[in-house]
């Protein structure tokens, strides 16, 4: 489907190390789709995950979207008040 959207839910990783999501899913199936995990129970350190983010090619698109802001592309934001 190349008009479907992202989105997000959690689930659990059975004994089998099989994951099962929390909720039905809206999408035609069957229906291959590509899959994060991101453990709740651990806290991973910003500079691992970094690392992660940078050198796994699953999140090239990401890591390379124009979308992303950096520190180059303006000025910051300061609230008044």
């Amino acid at each position: 489907m190349k008009n479907s959207k992202p989105f997000s839910t959690t689930g659990c990783i059975t004994e089998d190390h099989q994951v099962v999501l929390d909720a039905p899913v809206p999408l035609p199936a069957p229906h291959r789709v590509r899959v994060f995990i991101f453990p709740e129970e651990e806290d991973i350190p910003e500079d691992e995950w970094m690392r992660f983010l940078s050198t796994n090619p699953a999140f090239a698109e990401v890591v390379n979207d124009e979308g992303v802001y950096t520190l180059e592309d303006g000025e910051p934001f300061v609230a008044e008040g």
